[in-house]
């Protein structure tokens, strides 16, 4: 690999961490979440028209449909994930927000779209899965010695 490509990884793993963390310090408010999206119009969009001019034009109403409803989608999953920062902590919210997204998407391909799973991806998603089930393990004793 690389080395620039493995930079651009590390770049988007720091970014990416960094807007979880913000977004909990912000305790999850619906200002940041319009300002940091405001701020990604404004940097993906000249991207966005670049690549885009000649193809948007050919789009029909299925195209837009496809658009809009992941707009939706990205709508609900900020709303839940910014309730989550507000409820509870972040080391609780972000993995379970992080794994719901391949599960789902996984489940809407089987039920709707008639995708069929392996096993592999059964035995990932159970480990995925069995990560984020609490252990039970109970701490330590503290010693009690002055």
């Amino acid at each position: 690999m690389p080395l620039s490509a493995f930079a651009l990884i590390l770049l988007a793993g720091v970014i990416h961490a960094s807007w979880n963390i913000a977004a909990k310090k912000a305790n999850g408010d619906a200002r940041f979440a319009f300002q940091s999206g405001v701020f990604m119009a404004v940097v993906w969009a000249p991207v966005g028209i670049t690549l885009g001019w000649s193809v948007v034009p050919t789009w029909g109403a299925k195209e837009w449909g496809f658009i809009t409803l992941s707009g939706v989608l990205h709508v609900f999953y900020y709303v839940v994930l910014l309730r989550g920062y507000r409820k509870s902590d972040l080391t609780v919210v972000y993995p379970l927000a992080r794994d719901s997204g391949p599960l789902l998407s996984s489940l809407v391909a089987i039920l709707f779209l008639g995708e069929k799973i392996s096993l592999v991806g059964v035995a990932g998603h159970l480990r995925r899965g069995a990560r984020r089930v609490p252990r039970g393990r109970r701490p330590a004793p503290v010693s009690q010695e002055a």
